[in-house]
C-alpha cells in the first residue's frame, strides 16, 4: 500500500515538473545525500566491497554490510529516511529522461559520431540500447562545471577492465548516466559519474564506481566493488618538521587523493598557503610569530569532504632576534683598563664576540672582555654574533681609542729678567693635546693670557713667578712649571705701582722713597681711586670703584712749613670689563651629527676674549676666543643652550641671554 502510494503521488508530480534546459544541474533532491539508492528492489554485497557514502533502500535493509563489506557513511534501515529519496530518484530519471539531446551518439559508445572515444559537454542519446567495450574520455573543454548528460534508451551494458578517464577540468560530478532499464557494470572496470537507472544495477567482481548509483526499480548489486562518492582518506603528509619563524617556501604535499577537486588545508598559527591552494602541493610561509602546530589535509568534491590526513606536526623554532649592545664604552684612551662588551638578541643560545683589527688587543669570545693594547690608537671595531636555532644576527660596536696626552715640556719663555720687563712670551708643546692653557703665580707677579702664554709682568714685582702649562687631550692633562726670576730696578724718584688696573680691582699698591722732611704724604689718584690704607705715607694700597677711569697717579711731602714739590706723574691705565653680550644668532634646531655650524655674536667692547658654552657632545672647530665659531654636534650630542661673555685681563663681563638648540636624534638600526 505505501509503495502504490507514493508512486501515485510521484506521479502527479511528474506531471507537472517542467522541462529544463541542457545548461541547469539535475534535478537529484534528497538522492543526492546517497551513493546509492534503490526505490524498488535490495541493496546487497557478496564481498568485500567499500562504500564511501551513504546507502539506502526504499523495500529493505542493505545487506552484506556489516562484514566483509564496509560502509563509510550511513546504512539507513528502511524508514522515513529513505520516503523524500523515493519520490525524488523518480523525478531525477525524469529529468534526466526529458533532456533535449544535442546529438544521437552510436553504439559502442566509444564509436561516437563527434570524436572517436571521446565525450563533449552536452546531451548525448543513444536510440536503443548502448554498450562500452573500450575506454571513453570526457573532455571538459577547460570548464570544471561543464555538464555531461548520457541518455541510454534501454539497457547499458559496460564490459569489462574499461577505464573512463576525465581530461580539461571534466569531473565526475557532472556526469550523468539515465539508463531506461538495467546496467551492468564489467569486472575490473573503472566507470565514473552518476548513474540513475529505471531497472538492476550490478557491479561484477573488482569494478569501481566514482559517483553514484539510483535506480527507480530494480536490485543493485555488489561484488567486491568501491564506491567512491565523496573524496577517500588523505595520505600521509610529507614534507618540513622544523622549520623557523619567518620562513617562507616550505613545501608539504599528499599523495593524489581519490576523487578529490579539492585540497582542504589546515595549518599551525601564523602559517599561510602562499602558493598551491586547493591542489596537493603547497607551498607555506611562516609568519613571525607563527607556532608550532600540525597539518592536516582532506579531499573535497562536490560531494563533501574525505578523511582527514593523520596529523603532521611541525615545530616552529622562534628567529634569532636582532643583536644590541647594552654595555661597553665607544670612547676610551689608549692603554685603558679592561672594558666589558656585552650584547643580546632575542631567542638566542649563544653569543661571540670579536675585535679588529687584531693589533687592538685580546677580546674574550665568550664574556666580551676586552684587553687593550698599550700601544694601540684609532678605531677598533667589536663585533657580536648572536646564534640560536633560527641563525644568526651580528651587530658591530665601533670603539674609538684615543691617544693619551703627553708630557708638557716649555719651548720658549725666559727664566730670569728685570723688575718691570717688557712682554715676554711662554710657549709649552704636548703630544695628542687640544689646547694649552697658561697661569702664573702669584697673581701679584702680573697677567699672563691663557692661550697665547704672553706674560704682562707687574712693574712693581720682584722675586720668584711660576708659570704653569697645562695641556689638555681627549685623555686627560698633563703640566709643566717653569720657575722665573724677577730681580728688582734700583730705586729712583717718582711713584712705583701698578700701571695698568681693572675697574673694580682693589688692594693695589703704590709707593714713592722716602721724602726728606717729610711729615706727610699728599697723594692725588685718577678719579673713582681710594686708598684704603697708608694714607699720609709712602706707601699707600688703593680700590678702583667700577667706575674709574685712567688718570695719574703723584704724590708731594708736607710738613708745618709747606708742601713740597710734585713727583713726576705715573700714568694709570684704568680697563673696563667687558660689555653686556648681544643676542647670539645661529641655527636652534640640529641633527645629532651635523658638523659646521655657525654661532655669532654681535662685537662686545672691551672684550678681549669670547668665552662660549655649549651643549654637551658640542665642540668648537673653528673661531674659538672670537665672536664667530664654528661647531660640530657629535652623534650623541643632546639639546641644550648656548651662551657668551666678553673677557679681558679685568675679567668676564655679563653673559648673553640663553640661545637654545634643539638636537634631534638619528634613527636608530632597523
Amino acid at each position: 500500500m505505501k509503495i502504490k502510494l507514493l508512486l501515485i503521488v510521484t506521479t502527479i508530480i511528474l506531471l507537472f515538473y517542467p522541462r529544463v534546459n541542457f545548461g541547469q544541474t539535475p534535478y537529484l533532491g534528497v538522492c543526492s545525500n546517497f551513493a546509492l539508492f534503490t526505490a524498488g528492489g535490495a541493496l546487497s554485497t557478496d564481498g568485500a566491497t567499500v562504500i564511501t557514502g551513504d546507502i539506502a533502500s526504499y523495500t529493505s535493509t542493505p545487506t552484506g554490510f556489516s562484514g566483509p563489506g564496509l560502509v563509510y557513511g550511513t546504512i539507513y534501515p528502511v524508514g522515513a529516511a529513505s520516503d523524500p529519496a523515493f519520490t525524488d530518484v523518480s523525478l531525477a530519471y525524469t529529468d534526466l529522461f526529458d533532456r533535449v539531446n544535442d546529438d544521437i551518439i552510436g553504439t559502442p559508445l566509444e564509436t561516437g559520431t563527434l570524436t572517436p572515444g571521446t565525450i563533449h559537454p552536452g546531451v548525448h542519446r543513444t536510440v536503443g540500447a548502448a554498450a562500452l567495450n573500450g575506454d571513453l574520455i570526457f573532455d571538459g573543454e577547460g570548464d570544471p562545471n561543464a555538464l555531461f548528460i548520457i541518455q541510454i534508451r534501454g539497457a547499458f551494458e559496460i564490459a569489462s577492465s574499461i577505464n573512463i578517464t576525465l581530461i580539461n577540468e571534466a569531473r565526475f560530478s557532472n556526469i550523468y548516466w539515465q539508463v531506461n532499464t538495467w546496467v551492468n557494470l564489467g569486472a575490473a572496470t573503472v566507470f565514473r559519474g552518476t548513474i540513475v537507472a529505471g531497472g538492476a544495477i550490478t557491479l561484477l567482481e573488482g569494478s569501481s564506481l566514482h559517483g553514484r548509483a539510483l535506480t527507480t526499480a530494480g536490485a543493485i548489486e555488489l561484488h567486491n566493488n568501491m564506491v567512491i562518492f565523496v573524496p577517500g582518506p588523505a595520505g600521509a603528509i610529507t614534507g618540513t618538521a622544523t622549520v623557523c619563524q619567518g620562513q617562507s617556501g616550505v613545501v608539504y604535499s599528499v599523495s593524489e587523493i581519490t576523487d578529490a577537486t579539492d585540497y582542504i588545508w589546515t595549518l599551525p598559527a601564523g602559517a599561510t598557503i602562499s602558493a598551491g591552494a586547493n591542489t596537493n602541493s603547497i607551498t607555506v610561509d611562516f609568519s613571525a610569530s607563527a607556532t608550532s602546530g600540525v597539518i592536516t589535509v582532506q579531499g573535497s568534491n562536490t560531494y563533501g569532504t574525505g578523511t582527514v590526513s593523520p596529523d603532521y606536526a611541525v615545530t616552529v623554532n622562534p628567529a634569532t632576534g636582532a643583536t644590541t649592545f647594552t654595555a661597553g664604552a665607544i670612547t676610551v684612551c689608549q692603554n685603558a683598563i679592561d672594558e666589558t662588551y656585552t650584547a643580546t638578541a632575542a631567542n638566542s643560545t649563544s653569543i661571540d664576540y670579536s675585535v679588529l683589527p687584531i693589533t687592538a688587543g685580546v677580546i674574550n669570545i665568550t664574556t666580551g672582555v676586552m684587553n687593550w693594547d698599550a700601544a694601540f690608537t684609532g678605531t677598533a671595531t667589536i663585533t657580536a654574533t648572536s646564534t640560536g636555532l633560527c641563525g644568526t644576527t651580528t651587530v658591530d660596536r665601533e670603539v674609538i681609542v684615543d691617544p693619551a696626552t703627553g708630557a708638557t715640556t716649555f719651548t720658549a719663555g725666559a727664566t730670569t729678567i728685570c723688575q718691570n720687563a717688557i712682554d715676554e712670551t711662554y710657549t709649552a708643546t704636548a703630544t695628542n693635546s687640544t689646547s694649552i692653557v697658561y697661569s702664573v703665580l702669584p697673581v701679584a707677579a702680573g697677567v699672563i693670557n691663557v692661550t697665547t702664554g704672553v706674560m704682562n709682568w707687574d712693574e712693581a714685582f720682584s722675586g720668584t713667578a711660576t708659570i704653569t702649562a697645562t695641556s689638555t687631550g681627549l685623555c686627560g692633562t698633563t703640566t709643566a712649571d717653569r720657575e722665573v726670576i724677577v730681580n728688582t730696578i734700583p730705586a729712583g724718584g717718582g711713584s712705583i705701582g701698578a700701571d695698568i688696573v681693572c675697574q673694580g680691582q682693589t688692594g693695589v699698591l703704590y709707593s714713592v722713597p722716602v721724602i726728606a722732611n717729610a711729615t706727610d704724604y699728599i697723594w692725588t689718584l685718577p678719579p673713582g681711586a681710594t686708598i684704603t690704607a697708608g694714607a699720609n705715607t709712602n706707601n699707600i694700597t688703593v680700590d678702583f670703584n667700577s667706575s674709574a677711569s685712567s688718570g695719574v697717579v703723584t704724590v708731594q711731602g708736607s710738613n708745618i712749613c709747606g708742601i713740597g714739590p710734585v713727583s713726576a706723574d705715573f700714568a694709570v691705565t684704568v680697563n673696563s670689563l667687558p660689555a653686556v653680550a648681544g643676542t647670539i644668532a645661529g641655527t636652534a634646531v640640529i641633527c645629532q651629527g651635523e658638523t659646521g655650524i655657525i654661532y655669532t655674536v654681535p662685537v662686545i667692547s672691551d672684550a678681549t676674549d669670547y668665552i662660549w658654552t655649549l651643549p654637551a657632545g658640542a665642540t668648537i672647530t673653528a673661531g674659538a676666543n672670537t665672536n664667530s665659531i664654528t661647531v660640530d654636534f657629535s652623534a650623541s650630542a643632546v639639546s641644550g643652550n648656548i651662551t657668551v661673555q666678553g673677557n679681558n685681563i679685568c675679567g668676564s663681563g655679563t653673559i648673553s641671554a640663553d640661545f637654545s638648540v634643539t638636537l634631534n636624534s638619528i634613527p636608530t638600526a632597523p
